[in-house]
């Protein structure tokens, strides 16, 4: 368990937590997510995993959002639908958090980066090691 003098690891805890108490929202029209979503306005570094093993090259996202299933971010380059990526996210000086999520969503923006929406997936690389 972290401490709240761990300011980064603190607030990622706090952030995940929170999203994990709220009770599942009522949606309408368009929007089916299940969770409720938290700002998560974090440098995160994303690779795609490659036909035939391995990952891509590295590309800097900004998070928009978080949630128990997923996250929400900015990225300069398209990401294919369907596609398996790794979300590197930095905690601390000491360690970072490392999360496979399948890209759901990807969405063009009018300044020539895209929206991403992806949905976490379980692994056994899901972890948080030192950096």
């Amino acid at each position: 368990m972290t401490q709240p003098g761990d300011t980064n690891a603190w607030s990622i805890e706090m952030t995940l937590k929170a999203a994990q108490i709220q009770s599942r929202r009522e949606v309408g029209g368009s929007d089916k997510r299940l969770k409720s979503r938290l700002p998560f306005l974090r440098t995160v570094r994303v690779r795609g995993e490659q036909t035939g093993g391995g990952y891509g090259p590295e590309v800097e996202c900004r998070g928009n959002n978080l949630s128990q299933t997923g996250m929400g971010l900015r990225s300069p380059v398209a990401f294919e639908q369907g596609r398996i990526v790794r979300i590197e996210c930095a905690i601390n000086s000491d360690a970072n958090m490392l999360l496979r999520a399948v890209v759901r969503m990807c969405k063009p923006r009018p300044d020539g980066s895209f929206t991403l929406g992806v949905q976490f997936v379980a692994d056994e690389e899901n972890s948080t090691r030192a950096a």
